[in-house]
């Protein structure tokens, strides 16, 4: 079985696939990348990644480890209006991963941490990211990190 990290990238890759959004122009599918280490091709854009940004063990007995984890969907997107889009990717980001709090069981709770946003432009070109956090709270088994308790 693998690591708990990797169940619930799963669980949230799952619910971002097949997304879209529609700010008055007709819909516009989103893409997933599931792979962060590599540039995104601006030309791949809207895009959703799902990233790990933190594992950080709360508290540990002998038999169970208390994980609080940090779970970032990168909403990439371009053009204009930049705002509008990311904030139209957000609000299908959010649904769909907050629809069910536990993610089908496997964790203890899934919350929206918080929102970060940056802009850059290369040219005439603007490109924009929403950071969306969600804290993921889970319970595994002391030593065996892809056993849920």
């Amino acid at each position: 079985m693998a690591h708990i990290r990797k169940q619930i990238r799963d669980v949230f890759e799952t619910r971002l696939t097949g997304l879209s959004y529609d700010i008055g122009a007709g819909a516009v599918s989103i893409g997933l990348e599931t792979e962060r280490f590599h540039a995104i091709p601006k030309d791949n854009l809207p895009l959703n990644r799902v990233a790990w940004k933190s594992d950080q063990i709360l508290d540990r007995s002998q038999d169970d480890e208390r994980r609080r984890l940090i779970v970032e969907v990168e909403a990439w997107a371009s053009g204009e209006p930049l705002q509008d889009k990311l904030d139209a990717m957000a609000v299908e980001i959010e649904t769909a991963i907050c629809v069910d709090l536990n993610l089908g069981g496997l964790v203890q709770a899934c919350r929206l941490e918080a929102t970060d946003f940056m802009a850059s432009a290369d040219g005439e070109q603007r490109t924009g990211l929403a950071t969306i956090s969600f804290r993921v709270d889970v319970v595994t088994s002391a030593g065996k990190p892809q056993t849920r308790t």
